[in-house]
């Protein structure tokens, strides 16, 4: 498999840069240090989140905060959907009982009950309008945008969900740990790509070279 389309050149050059030239974003021993990488803690700027992610910040009582949309480039912007599903298990003994239940959190009423208070992002469109949801406010929070940024960005269409693959833990599992790799240290900021022998996807996690111009990069210590 070989990631070197001149988009995705563009896109992890990027990703890198940001760590290791303009150190706008940590490195990964940096986010594995949960005092330095909990936004809570005052000692971040910016964090990507979900409303959700309200229920964390809710605990905040040192500084104010905001929501923003990410940042936009060249061809526009991308945000990556956190879908939460609420079922019915096929084996469930009473199912009827349970869609009775399922009904009523996905009614206007459930919603409010479970949103209202500052959790998750209505499933129903016409709720985001709703001054319960609209208007709400932690304690800390700067403005209502923790709100509104998340429906403003679906109805711009920038939101994408994950399309599902069969083997996608396999893909996973071979990428993960070479762009793990790539945010440890610097390389040129161009013909950077991900190669590796044709071969099943799980053989691939084992000898996955990062290559820059055709040369292995070996790893040195990240500037400071």
């Amino acid at each position: 498999m070989v990631i070197d389309q001149q988009p995705a050149v563009e896109a992890l050059t990027w990703m890198q840069e940001s760590v290791h030239k303009y150190r706008v974003a940590p490195t990964p021993e940096e986010q594995a240090d949960a005092q330095l990488s909990a936004f809570p803690n005052g000692r971040i700027a910016i964090v990507f989140g979900v409303r959700g992610s309200l229920g964390t910040f809710r605990s905040i009582n040192s500084f104010t905060f905001d929501a923003a949309p990410l940042p936009k480039g060249p061809k526009g912007r991308v945000a990556r959907l956190g879908l939460g599903m609420t079922s019915i298990s096929r084996t469930c003994k009473i199912p009827d009982q349970a869609f009775t239940v399922l009904n009523f959190i996905c009614s206007p009423e459930g919603q409010y009950l479970k949103i209202s208070h500052g959790y998750a992002h209505p499933s129903r469109k016409s709720l985001v309008e709703e001054a319960w949801y609209k208007e709400f406010k932690t304690e800390r929070s700067y403005s209502n945008r923790i709100n509104t940024i998340f429906p403003d960005t679906l109805k711009r269409g920038e939101g994408r969900a994950i399309t599902p693959h069969p083997r996608e833990a396999d893909v996973t599992s071979a990428i993960d740990p070479n762009l793990q790799a790539l945010m440890r240290w610097s390389c040129p900021e161009s013909s950077l790509f991900v190669a590796a022998p044709h071969g099943p996807l799980p053989a691939m996690a084992e000898a996955m070279p990062l290559t820059v111009s055709g040369r292995e990069h070996t790893p040195r210590p990240r500037r400071r």
